[in-house]
């Protein structure tokens, strides 16, 4: 009975001596992304090449427990071709066609959930969810109105890193993005109004893989891969109206004063690239 006693001791120790030597602690990466975005709006579609920052903070508990948050947020100057995304917003000026685009676009993550696979030097698979928020603004010269997408969802994902060698691990993220609300914040006379729109809900879907160069202990180089894709679903329709210009006043060029009625169909983003950083 002791010798039994005492072999389950060891075991035990044993083990928690292996749990002891599990990755935890908390870690940062901070990267620049270099995409192509594309948004596509009914007879809308605006391409550019995308900048942003991005920055992805986590901890990793020694019960395997994992909590984080990212954030992206950037912005481009980019083509469009002759269509408004806002339609309606053609009937509010006299130039039918739309030149140039200006494109805001924030993501944010709040993430928990639990390493699956956790060994000393990496965390191979983590399983969790959280919330995702995410808002895209695209404006073109002279816009009488515009469309502000606001959407929030539930994530659903995998990611990891895995060392292949001393310096070198791979990393992965896939993710389902499943939608919560969506609502379109339309904006309007040079941004002196605004209203709110309600959306169908979409969805969304990110992959990233790349590499980590480990410089010493802690501190890595990294290049993602990017990919996502985001469906938003259509709004409904409201009319907006552009005042007329007090007496003496020009007015903004382009504008014509009156009312119309304007809806965002269903849209969504494409987005690839690269991604280059530092963990720490």
């Amino acid at each position: 009975m002791k010798r039994i006693l005492l072999v389950i001791l060891v075991l035990v120790l044993g083990v928690q001596s292996k749990a002891d030597e599990l990755i935890n602690g908390s870690f940062s990466k901070l990267g620049l992304n270099f995409a192509y975005l594309a948004h596509n709006a009914g007879k809308s579609h605006i391409d550019s090449l995308h900048i942003a920052l991005h920055y992805d903070s986590y901890s990793i508990f020694e019960n395997g427990f994992v909590w984080g948050s990212d954030a992206m947020l950037g912005g481009s100057t980019g083509n469009i071709n002759k269509h408004y995304p806002l339609q309606g917003t053609e009937n509010l000026t006299s130039q039918k066609s739309p030149v140039g685009s200006v494109n805001l676009f924030f993501d944010g993550l709040i993430y928990v959930g639990y390493s699956l696979i956790r060994r000393s030097v990496d965390m191979p698979l983590y399983i969790g969810t959280g919330y995702k928020f995410a808002t895209f603004l695209s404006v073109s010269i002279n816009t009488p109105a515009a469309g502000q997408i606001l959407a929030s969802y539930l994530p659903i994902e995998l990611r990891g890193d895995i060392r292949v060698r001393p310096r070198v691990a791979f990393e992965y993220l896939l993710a389902y993005d499943i939608g919560l609300s969506q609502s379109l914040l339309v904006q309007y006379d040079a941004g002196d109004n605004k209203r709110n729109l309600s959306m169908n809900r979409g969805y969304g879907l990110r992959l990233s893989v790349g590499g980590r160069y480990y410089v010493s202990k802690e501190t890595f180089f990294y290049t993602n891969i990017l990919a996502s894709y985001q469906s938003f679903g259509a709004s409904e329709s409201a009319t907006i109206s552009i005042a007329q210009p007090p007496a003496g006043s020009s007015g903004t060029p382009g504008y014509l004063p009156g009312s119309a009625v304007v809806s965002y169909p269903r849209s969504s983003i494409s987005y690839v690239g690269l991604r280059f950083g530092i963990g720490f």
